[in-house]
């Protein structure tokens, strides 16, 4: 496989957006939460392969401190931290929450002279300036009136009065609209979105009016409902199949006689039926939504809109739920525009004959596949039909060899599910995702390691963490939980193992009451996702296996009384593992094998006199004695590290968990050399213990990070061992000592690892006795790091994007896949 990155080719957003707000309003934290889930799409409601608009948070802001005679003065000019790129993407948004706290900060108040200013200079500007900005400035509070430039330049959201959900709505829809509006290019804005309504009459009249009703309030859409919106003299069959393949996008409501009405299937053919973009590979369909009102009636499915998003109707609340209904149509329209311009970037990109890949631009389903393959071949078809194209002649979709689509890559059973529509084009078509086909052209396009019983499944450790720190990098708890849910998903997808152990927060775990001094597992949302990642491989894996066209050796081995076999695995420290109940405990079998830690120097009957609650001093030195040995444990059963995030201080253990993590993992792979050989062990860890530190999403991870980037950066400050509550004063002298002596080798082991990241010789003594740093080493550094790629190991200490992050990681796993192939098993095909 070809580990350097032989295309160093960036590819440019079409849309960014930024959320702005103080760090200490839970109220606009809140709202920020809610908005990115909301962009984000794919992540809430657990769609795996959906991928939603780049999101990031800006909740600092950083001061310009000029020097004068060599002296750092006070900051003349404050600005949103980190600092906005506003030629990052096509369109940047920023949507700016003003509460309280912003306004009575002056640092804020400054910075919001200076975005503001920003916003003007490309206003100014005009076609010249290379990206569209825009600022939406949201009133958490009446202070807002008093903000000079920023009130008076720009349009504010005002939210209602009413509780949290009706605000949110109101913001969503503000966000959203002018967001979409943005986008469009400035010629067309003047001009309204049209709207298609589908509907049969019976049944679907009244959800048809309301929802046009609620169009018309949209502000920059029209609706498009029946024979009463065409012109005198249009003709009505002509007008109605042009109106509902060229708006802007479509709704449809399926009541029971939609399938049966002839007008009904035509509109939704037509809207659905793939389209050329100008003369390109890239094809695009209408976005469409189907709203679900059915009745008492049997009816049947209509496949032409299996693959679009769905909801039913609530005619409870007729305004809530129109009002979700097109805000997603609107989000809709924005994702098939920056799926469109990804395809054409990812085109001009790729050095393939272009009769040879198709880019679609939604996600496949069987109708639309089969669809697209009738457009290919249409002139072929006609061709043949006419007698000017000779019978011998091959198809043009047969030449196809790969649908690229949308998002970070379906399930497995999804895949099968589309296996007959794909093999409608050839036996050589194979569908890949947007990141697995730019994983192809930055590495290698021929590299394929097909899964064979003989590989041993790699145990992938994913550690990440919430923490204040995360704000440094634009990036928050929710940009750490979604790369979690997704490389789970990916590591799970190509038949490797997952190892995790979550934060109490993250896990649900409440302390004991006085009464009940034992902490309870409760149901986290991303507790609760992880489990329903883990189900869907095994739903994924039993439909295989019953369907019994892979052989059996092209799937993982799963016993359920094998707990290596199963698809991941979790560590709990001491106290939580007594909040596992037998009832909780078998939710997980068969899926999550679960690992109980307690310090090692302790036995379970010594364990009973400390408090699980967690209380007290003495309960607290235990419990980071058992995250230490967590740690260790982790660490010593796995093939491979990945950490991002963490936080910097305020962790129950000895030391800060990703410095804890990593140090262990670099103990464990000290005595591996630096090119190991081949054949590695089947029914062991990686000896060499690789590792990947992603240092783009801010936290301890990105202090490590710096400190690997460069030769010359001295250890970070506040890597240092904790004390939480005064429990170093249990600590005997001894104790101290050893601890102090383990930091000091977790330093020395820190040096030796980023000297042999850059080929420099170790710390010599000069002929005086000072200590000196010789000098690099001739020559490149190393290829490889522990079995990883240096390149990949760099690139992964500053990737910032969750796209570009999972490529990365997915990479490595190939790359370490290869080393492990034992002898006789599929090694991949160059």
């Amino acid at each position: 496989m070809a580990k350097q990155n032989r295309r160093n080719r960036r590819i440019k957003l079409p849309v960014r957006i930024h959320i702005a707000h103080h760090e200490k309003c839970r109220e606009a934290a809140w709202f920020a939460t809610k908005l990115y889930e909301w962009f984000r799409l794919g992540y809430s409601i657990g769609d795996a392969g959906g991928a939603g608009l780049p999101v990031s948070f800006r909740r600092k802001v950083i001061g310009n401190q000029p020097e004068v005679f060599g002296r750092t003065t006070e900051p003349t000019e404050w600005q949103i931290d980190p600092e906005i790129d506003w030629q990052e993407a096509e369109v940047v948004i920023v949507i700016l929450l003003v509460d309280h706290e912003m306004v009575v900060d002056a640092r804020w108040r400054a910075a919001l002279v200076t975005l503001t200013a920003d916003v003007e200079k490309a206003r100014g500007n005009g076609a010249r300036s290379r990206s569209r900005r825009e600022l939406l400035p949201v009133v958490l509070h009446d202070s807002f009136y008093r903000t000079g430039r920023l009130h008076e330049q720009f349009n504010c959201v005002r939210l209602p009065s009413g509780d949290r959900e009706t605000q949110l709505a109101a913001l969503r829809r503000a966000a959203t609209e002018m967001t979409a509006r943005t986008m469009r290019p400035p010629q067309s804005r003047q001009r309204p979105l049209n709207v298609f309504l589908s509907h049969a009459k019976q049944g679907g009249r009244e959800i048809a009016e309301t929802l046009r009703d609620g169009i018309q309030n949209f502000g920059q859409m029209r609706p498009w409902y029946d024979q009463n919106d065409l012109a005198f003299g249009k003709q009505y069959e002509k007008e109605i199949k042009t109106s509902a393949a060229d708006t802007a996008g479509m709704i449809a409501v399926i009541s029971d006689l939609y399938s049966v009405r002839p007008w009904c299937r035509l509109e939704a053919r037509r809207a659905r039926r793939p389209r050329r973009i100008s003369n390109t590979t890239v094809w695009r369909v209408q976005p469409t939504l189907a709203v679900s009102a059915a009745g008492n009636l049997w009816s049947r499915s209509v496949p032409m809109l299996e693959g679009v998003p769905r909801i039913g109707w609530n005619p409870n609340d007729l305004a809530a739920s129109t009002e979700m209904i097109v805000d997603r149509l609107v989000l809709e329209m924005m994702l098939a525009h920056n799926n469109r311009q990804l395809a054409l970037q990812l085109r001009r990109l790729d050095k393939e004959k272009e009769e040879q890949i198709a880019y679609i631009t939604w996600v496949p389903d069987t109708w639309s596949l089969l669809a697209l393959r009738d457009e290919i071949n249409e002139d072929w078809t006609k061709g043949r039909t006419s007698g000017e194209v000779s019978p011998s002649t091959p198809a043009p979709s047969s030449k196809i060899k790969k649908i690229v689509y949308p998002g970070y890559g379906l399930t497995k059973s999804e895949l099968r599910d589309l296996q007959p529509a794909i093999e409608a084009f050839g036996p050589q078509t194979w569908l890949v995702s947007f990141d697995d086909h730019r994983r192809a052209l930055d590495y290698d396009p021929d590299f394929s390691l097909a899964w064979d019983h003989r590989q041993r499944r790699l145990l992938v450790a994913l550690s990440t963490e919430d923490a204040p720190e995360l704000a440094d990098q634009g990036c928050g708890a929710e940009h750490c939980h979604e790369l979690l849910i997704r490389l789970s998903t990916r590591l799970m997808n190509s038949h490797q193992r997952v190892a995790l152990s979550l934060a109490e927060g993250e896990l649900g775990f409440i302390p004991g009451s006085v009464s009940d001094t034992t902490p309870a597992l409760q149901s986290s949302p991303l507790l609760e996702r992880l489990v329903q990642v883990t189900k869907s491989w095994y739903s994924d894996l039993k439909e295989a296996e019953a369907d019994g066209g892979l052989p059996k050796d092209s799937l993982p081995r799963h016993d359920v009384n094998n707990e290596a076999t199963w698809p991941a695995a979790h560590y709990f420290p001491w106290p939580f593992y007594e909040g596992l109940i037998a009832e909780e405990r078998a939710k997980f079998v068969g899926l999550c094998q679960l690992h109980r830690v307690k310090p090692s120097d302790l036995s379970d009957l010594e364990m009973v006199r400390f408090s699980p609650r967690l209380d007290n001093p003495e309960s607290l030195l235990r419990h980071a004695d058992a995250l230490r040995d967590l740690r260790k444990e982790m660490a010593s059963h796995c093939d491979l590290r990945i950490v991002w995030g963490g936080a910097i201080s305020g962790d129950r253990g000895w030391w800060p968990r990703v410095l804890e993590e990593v140090y262990w993992t670099l103990e464990y792979g000290q005595a591996a050399s630096r090119n190991p050989p081949p054949d590695l062990p089947h029914d062991k860890p990686d000896p060499r213990h690789p590792l990947l530190i992603l240092g783009g999403f801010g936290g301890c991870a990105h202090l490590i990070a710096k400190f690997l980037q460069d030769p010359e950066e001295p250890w970070p400050t506040g890597l240092k061992r904790l004390d939480v509550l005064g429990r170093d004063a249990l600590l005997t002298e001894l104790a101290r000592e050893s601890q102090q002596k383990l930091m000091d080798n977790c330093r020395q082991l820190f040096d030796e690892f980023r000297n042999e990241l850059w080929n420099i010789k170790p710390v010599k003594k000069s002929r005086d006795g000072t200590r000196r740093r010789a000098k690099q080493r001739p020559g490149r550094p190393p290829e490889y790091i522990r079995g990883i790629s240096r390149d990949l190991f760099m690139k992964a200490l500053v990737a910032t994007s969750l796209r570009e992050t999972i490529s990365l990681v997915m990479t490595a796993v190939d790359e370490l896949r290869e080393a492990s192939c034992k002898e006789g098993a599929t090694r991949p095909r160059k």
